[in-house]
């Protein structure tokens, strides 16, 4: 049976897991296609151009490792997930539908 997790809760949820890998479903705002990303908050590594040119917290992302393409390309693996496009959690071995 899925849980439910309201779309205010999502960044504090995710950031309450301490690292630790989950899956999310979310749409894609370039394309609008759904994606399936397995993610993890737990990284350091600094972005080969530097900091970012914007900060993500204002644009409503959260900045992830995206744990499948850090396997093929780990200078490219950091990826933003938009927070109110965010639909599914797979995390603590539960699922969790965001309302």
């Amino acid at each position: 049976m899925a849980l439910s997790i309201q779309r205010e809760g999502v960044e504090d949820f995710l950031r309450s897991l301490n690292g630790k890998m989950f899956s999310v479903v979310f749409i894609k705002r370039t394309t609008g296609e759904t994606r399936k990303m397995l993610a993890t908050t737990n990284f350091a590594s600094k972005l080969k151009g530097g900091d970012p040119a914007y900060d993500a917290k204002s644009k409503g992302l959260l900045v992830v490792l995206d744990v499948v393409a850090s396997k093929t390309t780990p200078e490219r693996a950091i990826r933003s997930i938009p927070l109110d496009a965010v639909s599914e959690i797979h995390a603590k071995g539960e699922v969790y539908l965001v309302k």
